[in-house]
C-alpha cells in the first residue's frame, strides 16, 4: 500500500529521505486502488491525519493523533481503513482480500500538487 504524504506529515512521522519510496509515475499503477494520499489538517482547533484513495477519493480521518501516535501511523493507517470500511458495511471477506493485496505500507512523498 503506498502513501504519499504531504512534507508536513513526513516530518511530524519522523520519515527519513531514505525511507521514501519514489511517488513519480505511482497514479498510472494497475494496482491505484491501493495508493493513498495522506495530509495533517487542523479540524476545530485539533490536529487529524486525513487519508484520501487515489482512485475512489474515499477519505478516512484520524482524528486527534497523538505524538506517539505518529510513530505508529504504518499500524494505525491499516486500523483506521478497515474501521472505516467495516463502518460503511464492507464485508469481511473484501476487506481482508482488499488489506492482503495492499500488501506492506510504503511512504512516498506526493507526486504532485
Amino acid at each position: 500500500m503506498l502513501i504519499q504524504c504531504t512534507k508536513a506529515l513526513l516530518r511530524k512521522m519522523n520519515v527519513s529521505e531514505a525511507e521514501l519510496k519514489l511517488a513519480e509515475g505511482q497514479e498510472h499503477l494497475t494496482q491505484s486502488l491501493m495508493a493513498w494520499h495522506a495530509s495533517i489538517v487542523t479540524l476545530d482547533r485539533r490536529k487529524a491525519v486525513v487519508l484520501m484513495n487515489n482512485e475512489t477519493r474515499y477519505s478516512v480521518v484520524i482524528y486527534r493523533p497523538t505524538p506517539k501516535d505518529y510513530a505508529q501511523m504504518k499500524n494505525l493507517i491499516p486500523e483506521a481503513i478497515i474501521m472505516a470500511l467495516r463502518m460503511e458495511g464492507v464485508s469481511e471477506d473484501v476487506i481482508n482480500n482488499y488489506m492482503a493485496d495492499a500488501g506492506e505500507i510504503v511512504f512516498s512523498k506526493t507526486a504532485n500538487k
